[in-house]
């Protein structure tokens, strides 16, 4: 029955971003449950599109960039669909290749549970109603303050900064070069003004690398850049900043995101616990694709579950709860 439900839900994102008759490229890797690809496969053909399936070896680390061979393939195609084990969107080669006007659905580290319950199971044009008021207030808003219970109090500007929304459709966006969709889906987002982020961030669900954190993960944060870590797992975030970041893995906040997602559950996977109803995703380096200024190697999002979200003097976000907008 369970890879019944797998068909049903892996067809939402296609019809949602397909046509008949257009050319998609499958991206999967060796650890890639073979059972994902399978129905997406299965689905693209039954809704008489033209896939095709690239598999590969795990790249180094997340945000690497398809092998040569592999970009290549990316630019001939109407959708690629990157389903490997390790996150591949906001890679250089990848935005390069969105700012080009190709499309992608980011799918990376999905597994056939998140294929048959929870996130893929939400009510997307509701979600794409409450991502496009969230756009609005953002891209009209000056000044964002998020805190937490556990000490989270991070302010930011985003005047002039457009709002920009992931909601299940791959849709060009104004000022946005990510042409992207993911699965399951749902978030809000803008990319703050670099160098204006003053305070203190505490993560305390998922992130980048690390999965499931093991206790709050702090960040101090001075003229928008990570400038100290405290917690159990700070030294391994700092050695992965070390070995596969440059001098703008540190810009942060990179980006603030207001998770949109009701049907999620936290499961330690970066893919949909950033995407929990009422949550806020905060990332460090790369944001150039979504109207900011920083290119880097690497764009690491951490999670922050109950949080309190302010633009200007308007609550948006009270103790993970999104405010009648």
């Amino acid at each position: 029955m369970g890879k019944i439900e797998m068909y049903k839900y892996a067809r939402k994102p296609l019809e949602m971003n397909t046509k008949p008759g257009d050319k998609i490229l499958i991206v999967a890797d060796t650890q890639t449950d073979p059972l994902v690809w399978e129905v997406l496969m299965a689905n693209a053909y039954q809704m008489n599109l033209d896939p095709i399936l690239a598999l590969m070896t795990p790249r180094e680390y997340e945000q690497a960039d398809p092998p040569p061979a592999l970009a290549a393939a990316m630019e001939k195609v109407d959708l690629t669909v990157l389903c490997p084990s390790k996150a591949m969107l906001h890679s250089p080669g990848c935005s390069r290749m969105m700012s080009s006007g190709h499309k992608f659905l980011a799918m990376e580290g999905v597994t056939p549970d998140m294929l048959t319950k929870g996130g893929c199971e939400e009510d997307y044009p509701r979600m794409q109603q409450l991502a496009a008021k969230l756009r609005e207030i953002f891209t009209q808003g000056k000044r964002v303050r998020v805190t937490s219970k556990l000490g989270t109090d991070l302010t930011a500007s985003l005047e002039g900064r457009p709002g920009y929304v992931a909601a299940g459709k791959a849709d060009k966006q104004a000022n946005i070069s990510l042409l992207a969709a993911a699965f399951p889906d749902g978030e809000a987002a803008f990319a703050p003004i670099e160098g204006s982020g003053e305070g203190v961030v505490v993560f305390d669900t998922t992130m980048h690398f690390l999965g499931r954190l093991k206790s709050p993960l702090k960040i101090k944060v001075a003229r928008g850049k990570a400038i100290g870590f405290e917690g159990e797992q700070a030294e391994e975030l700092q050695e992965i900043l070390r070995k596969y970041g440059d001098e703008n893995s540190l810009v942060f906040p990179a980006e603030i995101a207001v998770g949109l997602n009701s049907k999620i559950i936290p499961t330690g996977s970066i893919r949909t616990d950033k995407k929990i109803y009422g949550s806020v995703h905060i990332a460090f380096g790369m944001n150039s694709d979504i109207a900011g200024q920083t290119d880097s190697k690497l764009h690491l999002d951490g999670v922050i579950r109950y949080p309190d979200v302010m633009i200007d003097e308007k609550v948006i976000v009270s103790t993970g709860r999104i405010q009648d907008i």
